[in-house]
């Protein structure tokens, strides 16, 4: 059972997250609904099925809104995961600043309320809640972050963003450059790498001491990757 499922995800090269009733022909279908019928049903947030470095394209419409603002570079860098080099990550997103200026134009409290719901969602059923919306800035120092380059950016509808943009770099590189490397020259490779200095004390002690406690390099490198601080160099970087 477990190979035949391994042979049907793999035999997909585009994934469409948070798929909905927008379900897309030659795509695997993913969402956590399983009234929409998707064809991978996400259980538990338990996402380990799906292969890595298989999928050419990624679709994400209307979905990173709908995760927790401290995971958005963290589920972006698993994205990264499931991509081919060079591979192609569609985003469409809530434009924070553009809904506050249709609140801005619109006084009446219906339209404001329809608004408000394009801010914060429906919340009709628990994946139905928006955590997080977006500036271009925040937006794109997130896509930086994880590597990719911005192919297009562009708000329409008057409030969402749609960004093409594909896979320039891998985190994952990290571990290779690092494999058969003891742990020290891991730690500075990985501070290097994701943060673009030398581990301080405190951070190199952290990563020592979690990797004799059994922690995989693999968790570490997406923790160091995923930080605060990895988005603050990336904006740093790019002048955002």
């Amino acid at each position: 059972m477990k190979d035949r499922k391994d042979s049907f995800l793999k035999s997909f090269d585009k994934i469409n997250f948070g798929s909905g009733w927008d379900y897309k022909e030659g795509y695997l279908n993913v969402d956590v609904d399983k009234a929409v019928n998707p064809d991978l049903l996400i259980v538990n947030d338990d996402y380990s099925v799906i292969p890595r470095d298989q999928y050419v394209e990624i679709y994400a419409r209307d979905v990173l809104e709908h995760i927790p603002r401290d995971q958005t570079l963290s589920v972006l860098l698993d994205w990264s995961n499931y991509l081919k080099p060079d591979g192609s990550l569609y985003v469409q997103t809530t434009s924070i600043l553009a809904v506050a200026e249709q609140l801005k134009k619109h006084p009446k409290f219906e339209s404001q309320y329809g608004w408000q719901i394009c801010l914060y969602g429906n919340q009709a059923h628990p994946g139905d809640f928006h955590h997080t919306g977006f500036t271009e800035q925040l937006l794109k120092v997130n896509l930086l972050a994880a590597g990719f380059a911005i192919d297009s950016f562009k708000l329409r509808d008057t409030w969402l963003f749609h960004v093409d943009c594909h896979k320039v770099s891998d985190w994952k590189d990290t571990l290779k450059k690092s494999m058969g490397k003891d742990d020290e020259f891991f730690a500075k490779r990985l501070f290097k790498d994701a943060l673009g200095r030398k581990p301080d004390g405190l951070g190199y002690t952290h990563v020592i001491t979690e990797l004799k406690r059994g922690v995989s390099r693999e968790a570490l490198a997406k923790h160091i990757y995923s930080s605060v601080e990895r988005l603050y160099y990336t904006a740093k970087q790019h002048n955002l």
